[in-house]
């Protein structure tokens, strides 16, 4: 697993951003300031949810959708997040940054037909744990939530495409994404502010609309004196024509 550090102040990054909110110079960015009280660090990560959703938002139709949603349920199981989040937990411990910037930091909650849960997984609370386990403590200064997504899904393939009914759905998995932004426990982080972007991804299914909600969430820490806005987002990637609503 990669983990995305940045030591010193930068001007623009995709999903991360650390910004000035006080007297500073083009100049003295630029520099190794390593020596200058205010030095602010910080590492950035997708957790990712473990499978390719691109599949389902796409499947043309019913019966298409229930059987990749019931592959990527198993791709997620297989994935098992609570191993990546020992392995980040020890890199952001090694390196005990100011700030981190997390994206894509799920819920994964498994109902069966009557809507009653068997299985949740929360990326946060499995990360937070890890980081305490290795001796170091963050705090979530922020998090911004998207609309939760739910889909039928089929484990035993028996939904007919000749006659594709939610009849054949087995139970429903649900994911909710959200962009965390952690502060090291003896950093001061306040002034939180998230949105969702305007314009987003989504698909028509067969099972309804899909719609994958991005955004941004800040705060602003202060270091040694000095102040920070820090700016975690993340885009999304505009690979299929289709998957163009909202």
């Amino acid at each position: 697993m990669k983990l995305n550090h940045y030591r010193r102040v930068v001007p623009v990054l995709t999903l991360f951003i650390i910004l000035f909110l006080v007297c500073s110079s083009t100049a003295l960015a630029a520099k190794d300031n390593s020596h200058r009280a205010g030095q602010i660090s910080a590492m950035t990560q997708n957790l990712y949810v473990g499978a390719e959703i691109l599949g389902i938002a796409v499947a043309p139709g019913l019966c298409e959708l229930m059987g990749a949603a019931d592959v990527a349920v198993q791709q997620v199981l297989a994935n098992d997040f609570s191993q990546r989040a020992d392995a980040l937990a020890a890199l952001i411990a090694a390196e005990q940054p100011d700030v981190v910037g997390l994206q894509e930091v799920f819920q994964v909650i498994l109902t069966d037909l009557g809507g009653t849960p068997f299985f949740f997984d929360d990326y946060l609370a499995q990360l937070m744990n890890a980081l305490n386990d290795h001796g170091v403590v963050y705090y979530d200064a922020a998090t911004r939530w998207s609309t939760a997504i739910t889909v039928p899904a089929d484990s035993n393939g028996d939904c007919d495409p000749q006659s594709p009914s939610l009849a054949a759905a087995d139970y429903a998995g649900t994911i909710v994404d959200r962009d965390v932004i952690l502060c090291r426990s003896d950093v001061d982080c306040g002034s939180a502010a998230s949105a969702i972007f305007q314009f987003n991804a989504g698909a028509n299914t067969p099972a309804g609309p899909i719609l994958i909600e991005r955004g941004w969430v800040s705060v602003v820490a202060s270091v040694n004196g000095r102040a920070y806005r820090v700016l975690n987002t993340h885009l999304e990637v505009d690979s299929n024509p289709s998957f163009r609503v909202g």
